[in-house]
């Protein structure tokens, strides 16, 4: 939860370590997770909008997902 990025690493002589060797840097910026879909504009899903908000269930191929998507109200596809 802190805005740096640690990376350490070991040194060993023999079988011992006996150094620890720690990195600081700032973290970079993290993608967006478990963003809202898009709202629809004229009731029709693209396989790429499809694809993109990984709105596919396993096992349902793309024509599945299409028609049961368009099925829904707009505002919750």
């Amino acid at each position: 939860h802190s805005p740096l990025q640690v990376e350490w690493a070991q040194r060993k002589t023999g079988r011992k370590v006996t150094h620890l060797l720690f990195s600081f840097g700032p973290k970079k910026p993290a993608k967006a997770v478990g963003k809202a879909p898009a709202k629809r504009k004229a009731g029709k899903l693209t396989d790429a909008d499809i694809a993109q908000q990984g709105l596919a269930l396993p096992g349902e191929s793309w024509a599945e997902a299409r028609a049961r998507l368009n099925q829904m109200p707009l505002d919750l596809a």
